[in-house]
């Protein structure tokens, strides 16, 4: 299993940042995602979930407004179907 980070930049005066990874198991990669934060948004851009292969999961963004709690209820609501 590897965890590959491809690009990390963090700026703590701000609070924003922004990254790209994978997970990998055996060669195979089982998730990937860039995200972008700032001090009141998360954006999660082209995330991927794969199992074997055979069935995969693409997300193209997902967007969750920080200041409004509701947003956050909503995806967590959304995640844990």
């Amino acid at each position: 299993m590897s965890i590959d980070v491809d690009a990390l930049s963090i700026d703590i005066k701000s609070g924003s940042g922004s990254g790209l990874g994978t997970i990998s198991v055996f060669g195979n990669t089982l998730a990937g995602i860039m995200f972008d934060v700032t001090q009141n948004t998360v954006n999660l851009m082209n995330i991927r979930l794969s199992l074997a292969g055979f069935l995969t999961l693409t997300i193209p963004n997902l967007t969750v407004n920080l200041k409004n709690s509701e947003s956050i209820k909503a995806v967590l609501k959304t995640l844990s179907c």
